[in-house]
């Protein structure tokens, strides 16, 4: 096992096969009894894996919003006469991702696009508008964001 150990330590690899990689050493951990190393190198290979989806997800839904054209309520909204102003993180359902993100039209009028998808493919996106109160409650947790947006809150 500690040979094999070192020959990934030498080698150039993608995502994919040091995803690989570390499963394998989590089987060989095992069988040798070390149970604590093979714990380790499990979360390590699930925290790649999971970054790799993230930055996938990202991808994917940064193509779907730039081309993102929904009536909701009465009003066409553009991903292209849009910003993107915050994301929440990509959460997994039953079956694959949905992310939401809070969007300032051009007119300045906030939304939450909501893209679902399922298995990296994009299977729906959804708008809700938002009143200006509510936009406030999601920046709370991002001072400066909400700084840009909204001005200096007033001290309490």
């Amino acid at each position: 096992m500690w040979c094999l150990f070192f020959q990934i330590i030498h080698m150039e690899t993608t995502a994919i096969k040091l995803i690989y990689i570390l499963e394998l050493l989590v089987v060989a951990a095992m069988a040798e009894g070390c149970y604590t190393l093979a714990v380790r190198l499990d979360r390590i290979r699930l925290a790649r894996r999971n970054a790799r989806d993230s930055k996938r997800i990202a991808l994917i839904v940064q193509k779907a919003f730039s081309e993102m054209d929904v009536i909701a309520e009465q009003r066409r909204w553009t991903g292209c006469s849009s910003e993107i102003i915050a994301t929440r993180y990509p959460y997994m359902r039953a079956r694959g991702f949905r992310q939401r993100l809070l969007c300032l039209s051009v007119q300045g009028a906030w939304f939450v696009a909501e893209f679902t998808l399922d298995d990296f493919d994009m299977r729906r996106v959804a708008v809700d508008p938002l009143s200006e109160e509510f936009a406030r409650v999601w920046l709370e947790d991002s001072r400066d964001l909400y700084e840009k947006h909204f001005g200096s809150p007033e001290i309490a």
